[in-house]
């Protein structure tokens, strides 16, 4: 499937009181006309990387924010109208350090009864309850775990309702990502959240490691049916020495191992678009594009930066996605409240866009996870785990998952089930499955089946203690 269109990339809007979403509007729809007579296509499909509302601390902070997020509703609305038709499900967005409520943040710590001598040493150690302030010169801990996880509470509301149920944000979001999959587009996006131990006192970017991994089946099925694959944060990744507030690095090799091509972020608020992660180890890359501040005031800007958003081509073809990053940046002087869009130059070099050709998986026939788990989902429900490993075995080669699910019905199965499982099994994939066997032939006093399981490669060979225990005995 051939597909050419390109992707509407925002981030940090920080909208400040006196500036319109009107105006802002108004304004990406006239520059939307201007570069389509260029030829360049009209976006299909949104990205917002975070710090979609301002914030707000203090008296009535909480009221604030929410007028904050039923303004940006009414904004994105507008946006999903005009280039989307309407249809939600192609925006995708991630939340920033700005969308959390520091207020609730702030409820959830406590002064630390110990030791300052002895918090330092759990702090150097990755004590991840404790914060240290500068300003009160001390640390606090986190107090109250469920007040903490609810700092989030106006993003995953605003979220919620932005979807109208049709996309959940859990509660827990900053130890989630969610799989957005646009089969029209030959993409899919996992969106992350990068504030995952940002509060009021913890400024740093982080990623929960598990919200990479519960993904990764579903993202290596669809890297195997050639789909495009595009993660979507908030934080940069590098900074000065001075600065602290940025992601730590090591999350994209994680990102790399899944084949997923595309890093979309924002943070920074200046014009530094299109970066290479290299891992050699792992031979493998990521195209890394970082979107400015797209309304923030001379508050939010640092100095001599200009409002921002970038216009992402992608043109499939094959096995090829060609990939062409151009920035769109306000010409206007002194960040007027109606930004007047125009070309920009690409981070500090001459050019008006960057390419780059990424590569796609050749689609494999292979079986779909929807198989795999409504397999899974009547085996749970008749309780005939016998039968259900039956069924999965030959989808074994195809998605690691088989394996986890074999293992779990293990732990249902009755001590004379063992011949039926062997059976089933054909051949004995992991240590669970061979201690199950063992085991059972041990409690049955089988000699004559024991003698059987030890003629197998895997248990005959595999050097696990346990495993060679029950060989052994």
């Amino acid at each position: 499937m051939d597909k050419d269109y390109t992707i509407l990339h925002i981030s940090d809007l920080h909208k400040s009181e006196e500036n319109s979403y009107d105006d802002l509007f108004e304004s990406l729809r006239l520059d939307s006309e201007s570069y389509e007579r260029e030829g360049i296509l009209k976006p299909e499909i949104i990205v917002v990387s975070g710090d979609i509302v301002e914030g707000a601390e203090g008296r009535d902070g909480e009221a604030i924010i929410d007028k904050q997020y039923s303004d940006v509703k009414g904004f994105l609305l507008k946006l999903v109208d005009y280039y989307l038709n309407g249809d939600r499900a192609r925006l995708i967005m991630v939340p920033g350090n700005h969308d959390v409520c520091r207020g609730i943040s702030k409820e959830a710590f406590v002064v630390s009864a110990n030791s300052r001598e002895e918090d330092l040493k759990s702090y150097w150690k990755g004590g991840g309850d404790l914060r240290w302030s500068w300003k009160d010169f001390c640390f606090y801990k986190i107090a109250d775990k469920n007040k903490y996880e609810n700092r989030f509470d106006h993003y995953v509301r605003f979220y919620n309702d932005f979807y109208e149920g049709k996309r959940i944000m859990e509660q827990d979001c900053a130890l989630h990502g969610k799989v957005i999959e646009l089969p029209d587009y030959k993409i899919a996006f996992l969106t992350l959240n990068s504030c995952h131990n940002l509060d009021h006192l913890n400024d740093s970017g982080s990623i929960y490691t598990g919200a990479v991994t519960e993904n990764g089946i579903r993202l290596s099925d669809l890297d195997k049916k050639g789909y495009l694959l595009c993660a979507v944060w908030h934080h940069h990744i590098s900074g000065l020495p001075s600065e602290q507030n940025y992601l730590d690095y090591r999350i994209l090799t994680s990102l790399m191992r899944y084949n997923i091509q595309l890093g979309l972020f924002g943070h920074q608020h200046k014009s530094k678009i299109v970066q290479r992660y290299v891992d050699v180890t792992e031979e493998k890359e990521m195209f890394l594009i970082s979107a400015g501040c797209l309304y923030g005031n001379l508050k939010q800007l640092p100095p001599d930066t200009s409002r921002q958003y970038n216009l992402i081509g992608i043109k499939i073809h094959g096995q090829e996605a060609d990939v062409t990053v151009r920035t769109r940046k306000d010409q206007s002087e002194g960040q007027y409240m109606i930004p007047s869009w125009g070309h920009a130059k690409i981070g500090n070099s001459n050019k008006d866009y960057v390419s780059k050709t990424l590569y796609l998986r050749h689609p494999e026939e292979v079986p779909s996870i929807e198989i795999i788990n409504e397999i899974n989902e009547r085996t749970r429900k008749t309780g005939n785990y016998i039968q259900g490993i039956s069924e999965l075995v030959p989808y074994r080669a195809d998605n690691i998952v088989v394996e986890h699910y074999i293992d779990d019905y293990i732990d249902y199965l009755r001590t004379e089930d063992c011949y039926c499982v062997k059976d089933a099994l054909v051949e004995i994939k992991s240590e669970k499955q061979a201690m199950y066997l063992l085991g059972s032939a041990k409690a049955l006093r089988d000699n004559g089946f024991l003698e059987q399981l030890k003629q197998i490669d895997y248990i005959n060979n595999h050097d696990s203690s346990m495993v060679r225990i029950l060989r052994d005995e």
